[in-house]
């Protein structure tokens, strides 16, 4: 009865992307490919049994552990250009950019070094942006693209 209720929750229902994803990765025999994926993506890691950098949630575990400030502020704002405390209504002269155009318009290299700092394989974003890295799965609404070198 358990499973069935957690199974049925609407955030974790497997989407056909999240199929495709699998799918590809399954292929590829990489059982332990990390994904990054836009922040407010809800369960990735849960829909795709695949670990992923951030989440929509990851941000709220400062309230739990404040220790994690400093290096979750560090990793929102280098792969989101989010940071933390600065409003984007605020005037502030280093305004945030969002996240939307920061990946669309980041080169091939500043992707590579992020994947290497931050130690993961693919990016996940909606099928618009485009991204300066080779594209391995998409439809309509989302694309997979790979940081490695095909």
């Amino acid at each position: 009865m358990i499973l069935q209720v957690y199974l049925s929750y609407e955030p974790l229902r497997r989407e056909p992307f999240d199929a495709m994803v699998v799918e590809y990765l399954e292929e590829r025999d990489e059982p332990n490919a990390t994904l990054l994926t836009p922040s407010y993506m809800p369960y990735p890691q849960a829909r795709t049994n695949h670990p992923v950098i951030v989440h929509w949630q990851t941000a709220g575990y400062i309230t739990y552990m404040p220790q994690l400030g400093p290096a979750l502020q560090k990793m929102y704002g280098d792969l989101y250009g989010i940071p933390f405390g600065v409003s984007e209504h605020d005037g502030h002269e280093n305004q945030p950019q969002t996240w939307q155009p920061l990946w669309r318009d980041r080169t091939y290299e500043e992707w590579q070094a992020l994947a290497k700092e931050y130690d993961f394989d693919y990016v996940w974003a909606p099928e618009w942006m485009n991204l300066d890295l080779p594209r391995v799965v998409n439809d309509d609404t989302w694309a997979l693209y790979t940081t490695s070198r095909e």
